[in-house]
């Protein structure tokens, strides 16, 4: 994404980006498609959100795939706020709120393996070839 291409009309302005977002998830999607634009990486790529793939019976959904010429990065994005706890080998992680409150949710280097199967299993590609990243939003105060 770039500037020429929002005022083409082609792409969406930040503004307009954040009003009609429905989640803060689909944001953070949003804020890691942006940063990984066409303009920002050397090399070809091609950024593509919201991949839906069959796995073993199930769909799963990949927030971010850049497919460039040294292979396929799949990105899981968490819109996050407040410290995250956990560690790789655990099956959940837990949010910690300023409010002290706290919420668990499923390890995202799990989940993105999972992802990465998929890709390599629909593609039929080795798995060397597709990079994983785990996508946290920082808060600054």
């Amino acid at each position: 994404m770039g500037l020429f291409e929002m005022l083409r009309g082609e792409e969406p302005n930040p503004l307009e980006a954040i009003l009609n977002y429905k989640n803060a998830g689909q944001f953070g999607e949003y804020l890691t498609e942006y940063a990984l634009g066409k303009d920002n990486l050397p090399g070809y790529s091609r950024v593509i959100s919201n991949v839906y793939l069959s796995y073993k019976g199930r769909t799963t959904e990949i927030d971010v795939v850049m497919v460039h010429e040294k292979g396929f990065y799949i990105f899981e994005s968490k819109n996050y706020s407040g410290w995250i706890f956990g560690r790789a080998d655990q099956q959940k992680w837990t949010q910690s709120l300023w409010n002290g409150e706290k919420h668990q949710f499923y390890n995202p280097i799990k989940q993105n393996a999972t992802h990465c199967k998929a890709m390599g299993e629909f593609l039929g590609i080795d798995a060397t070839k597709i990079f994983s990243y785990i996508v946290f939003r920082i808060d600054v105060h």
